[in-house]
């Protein structure tokens, strides 16, 4: 394990606040090591790895492991309920190593992430002053998200904060090491502060992030190579009528399934039996979905096998994810959401042909395709505020 002092030590022998700067480092670290286990992490897919979160078989994550994985995500804007989206997205570098070096996370995952982190303080400095609007019907079909949510792991971002402790806040140069640095590139005391700001930013978005966590379950169909990822937030109290003393509690999550299957590759089999060759990506369709919705003593259904979600059918091809936002009510403090969404394998060549306007393909009534893919529970937990 790097000493503290050693990554820290530029910094240290240039400025006079270096108990602050240990400080918050420390505090950093402490809330990477203690993000809480996940019971509902039971990541499984056709590509198992020891150290890789998207592709590790586990059932449970602990806090000791350097491998323990979280979810880092974009927060839950309440403007984006009833919002569907069908884009790429790429998970960060597989990591075969289990050592600790600073060479072992990759450059470009740690951009990644600083990146992701970055958006999350400005969306949340954005939406301080924003009360909660009319759910919206808007569809978003962008190709490609540069810097979507993804799996990190415990190790990822202890490199990454180690990373930017030894960087200068203004230029991004590694003063690590520089025993003869120019005036212009010491660190003064309004560098210093721009520093600690953006580190205590850090601790707040990081708890958001770990709260996020303990809301959000994680299923993968190891068979199919689908993963579904389900996140909810509390965003306040609504009045039952007009006359009732007592409130619901209102709450939005997203939905994520993902095709983490390798790319297909066409072959001359596709038009013949309808499916992919054997070790290569499949295409999937949503139909429908049902829930079940726990509300202290009382349940509550939904069943929609056939009205797809929010209205969409999509196509969801390897490396594609569907992400929606939705939202139910509650009277409870605390209540738990689970479900299926109703599934269909297609084709590449149905794939394609139904990509525009998420088309849902009708002869999927009674077809051998059709399977379940199970929502985990996950959380529904009121604020009070």
């Amino acid at each position: 394990r790097i000493c503290i002092y050693s990554v820290l030590s530029p910094m240290l022998a240039s400025n006079k606040w270096n108990l602050t700067t240990v400080r918050l480092y420390r505090i950093l670290l402490q809330q990477c090591r203690s993000i809480p286990s996940n019971q509902t992490y039971n990541n499984k897919s056709n590509k198992p790895s020891s150290s890789d979160p998207n592709n590790a078989i586990s059932t449970t994550t602990t806090t000791s492991s350097s491998n323990a994985p979280l979810f880092l995500q974009r927060p839950l804007n309440p403007h984006d309920w009833g919002v569907a989206s069908l884009f790429h997205t790429a998970p960060l570098s597989n990591n075969d190593s289990d050592n600790d070096d600073d060479d072992d996370v990759k450059e470009k995952d740690m951009d990644r992430i600083i990146t992701l982190l970055n958006e999350s303080i400005q969306k949340n400095h954005s939406q301080d002053n924003q009360k909660t609007s009319s759910p919206s019907n808007t569809t978003n079909n962008n190709n490609t998200k540069e810097n979507d949510s993804f799996f990190v792991t415990v190790h990822q971002l202890e490199q990454t904060i180690r990373r930017e402790f030894r960087r200068s806040p203004n230029n991004n140069d590694n003063i690590d090491g520089d025993e003869s640095m120019s005036s212009d590139k010491e660190w003064n005391k309004s560098r210093i502060m721009q520093h600690h700001k953006r580190a205590i930013d850090a601790i707040r978005i990081l708890e958001h992030q770990i709260s996020l966590w303990e809301t959000t379950s994680v299923n993968v169909d190891e068979e199919r190579g689908l993963r579904v990822v389900a996140t909810s937030s509390c965003i306040g109290k609504v009045a039952i009528s007009a006359s009732s003393l007592s409130n619901k509690y209102r709450f939005a999550y997203r939905i994520r399934v993902e095709n983490i299957n390798p790319p297909h590759t066409p072959n001359d089999d596709d038009e013949t039996n309808g499916t992919a060759a054997e070790g290569e990506g499949i295409s999937v369709q949503l139909l429908g979905r049902t829930w079940v919705i726990e509300d202290g003593d009382a349940t509550e259904s939904v069943n929609q096998p056939t009205g797809g979600a929010v209205g969409k059918y999509p196509v969801i091809s390897p490396g594609e994810v569907f992400e929606y936002m939705s939202g139910c009510d509650i009277h409870s403090l605390t209540g738990n959401m689970s479900g299926l969404f109703h599934m269909a394998i297609v084709s590449p060549e149905q794939a394609q042909r139904n990509k525009a306007g998420y088309l849902r393909t009708p002869d999927f009534d009674n077809d051998e395709n059709k399977f379940d893919l199970k929502v985990n529970p996950f959380r529904l937990v009121a604020t009070t505020k």
